[in-house]
């Protein structure tokens, strides 16, 4: 249960608000002791108690009668995390009752509007009361970012339906919720008319609730369902806006993107299957997709268009998705089958650019075919000839499929300009280790030297150290390009026109 929390935290906004910072001057031999900051314009002492602690915020109000009604005028920027000292927090303490009157105590006195209300620290199961009064003022006092955690246990408590009578909500998130019927709701259910971005995190809900608010969400650009509890083993994506969706630790049957003219972005992170079945991924209607993965070559399965991508499928603009340039994938390179639907999920991203794999140590088993024979005997496809730069391997162990598979896939792909491996044995990390270990790898892929463009392709080693667990605000950040790369990449680097 402690990762399910530590998951559901860990995809929350970044507070935009922080009690670490602190101010300082240095005073002026001339300085005269006047207070000119309480003669700025009122609308920007506004702003700068909206970017204050909810405490602090409202202990401005003694400074001079100037700032007397600044915090009434000024939007709401309330963290229940900045009402519980700091030691109960570096405990785990939750909100005690004495806090519980104190967000009472702030929503009821402030008139809104709300700019962010993030209540993650609360259980509210013995404050029920509390929970419909807060919803209520939520809804009429135009809050426009909401995150409403309610830390377990329970967590089948049903979300109160004023929640969904929060019209002005520009992001949403909820966590450790049932969600009551939907569409049943008075005035047709939610209707987020300016929402634009929506985290469902271990909150169950039914397949025809998720479309609902989908429909009802005309600007959502952002999704992201975390941990499935309770969610739709089907889910549709259809949004005229929506451009990131991420699913982290979700496990399904299919997800469908149905009508998602602007989706750039689709991220699976641990999405597994349920039992024995296998997690399609179908293709209906994606024109600008860009980045898509993890694709897991062992327990996914492809559908684009009408054409159920098999091994023996062949490249065809029926079945690709011609706008990826980023894919990444979870390979067993030892095991045939995966490799050879590797392969025939390549065939349906006929320009992708930049390809991610993801070495899955995994058994493998024995064949009297050789490895360096069966990845010679694989048909050639047109996006490793001619449009693959860049190759990144994650969690490389230098074994000899991986080894094997490099080979050939350099032999193959002619406008490769960058190999970066990631590697995952602390013991490969040292300075003399690493150079010693490019080298083996530039002698078995010489044909990197020279690509079709007439430069050198590059081969970067990447240390353990520079890898880092999946970050959740990386990955939704349409200005990262690449949400696949690790933040930091060892500078030490080998071409085969070096040494």
């Amino acid at each position: 249960m402690n990762l399910v929390i530590d998951t559901v935290m860990g995809c929350l906004p970044i507070p935009s608000v922080s009690r670490a910072g602190s101010l300082s001057a240095a005073a002026e031999e001339d300085y005269d002791g006047e207070d000119r900051i309480s003669e700025l314009p009122y609308e920007i002492l506004c702003d700068i108690v909206s970017r204050l602690p909810v405490k602090d915020a409202a202990r401005t109000r003694c400074v001079s009668s100037r700032w007397h009604h600044v915090w009434h005028s000024a939007p709401l920027v309330l963290y229940d995390e900045h009402l519980v000292p700091a030691r109960d927090r570096e405990a785990g303490e939750r909100i005690s009752e004495k806090h519980f009157a104190a967000i009472g105590s702030v929503l009821a006195q402030h008139p809104g509007p709300f700019r962010v209300v993030h209540l993650s620290c609360c259980c509210f199961e013995s404050y029920l009361n509390e929970l419909y009064i807060w919803s209520g003022l939520l809804a009429a006092r135009d809050v426009h970012g909401l995150v409403l955690v309610n830390q377990p246990i329970p967590m089948d408590m049903i979300l109160p339906p004023e929640v969904f009578g929060c019209a002005a909500l520009r992001r949403l998130y909820l966590g450790f919720w049932a969600l009551p019927e939907i569409a049943g709701l008075p005035d047709g259910g939610a209707v987020f008319p300016h929402l634009r971005e929506l985290g469902l995190l271990m909150t169950g809900m039914t397949g025809k609730d998720l479309e609902h608010m989908l429909a009802s969400s005309p600007l959502l650009e952002k999704l992201l369902l975390v941990c499935s509890r309770g969610m739709p083993q089907l889910v549709r994506l259809r949004g005229q806006s929506l451009r990131c969706v991420l699913f982290c630790k979700y496990a399904a049957l299919e997800i469908a993107v149905m009508d998602a003219p602007l989706l750039e972005r689709l991220i699976l992170h641990k999405a597994w299957v349920r039992g024995c079945e296998v997690l399609r991924i179908s293709m209906a209607s994606a024109p600008r997709l860009q980045v898509l993965g993890y694709l897991d070559a062992g327990e996914h399965g492809l559908k684009i268009g009408s054409t159920v991508i098999k091994v023996d499928t062949k490249e065809s603009p029926d079945a690709s998705v011609p706008s990826v340039k980023i894919l990444a994938v979870k390979v067993n390179l030892g095991a045939f089958s995966e490799v050879n639907t590797l392969y025939s999920f390549l065939r349906c991203f006929p320009h992708i650019e930049t390809r991610h794999l993801q070495s899955a140590a995994t058994a493998v088993k024995s064949t009297d075919i050789p490895h360096e024979e069966f990845l010679q005997n694989l048909d050639h496809i047109q996006c490793l000839q001619s449009h693959i730069k860049n190759l990144v391997l994650h969690e490389f162990l230098g074994d000899r499929y991986e080894t094997s598979f490099l080979k050939n896939f350099c032999g193959t792909a002619k406008a490769m300009q960058k190999l970066t491996l990631v590697v995952s044995d602390e013991k490969l990390a040292s300075l003399d280790v690493m150079k010693t270990f490019l080298r083996v790898i530039a002698s078995h892929t010489a044909n990197l030297s020279h690509t079709e463009t007439g430069q050198c392709c590059m081969v970067l080693l990447v240390e353990p150290a520079a890898q880092q667990d999946w970050d959740c605000h990386k990955s939704s950040d349409l200005l990262v390009n690449d949400p696949f790369l690790p933040q930091q990449v060892n500078d030490i680097q080998f071409s085969n026109e070096g040494e």
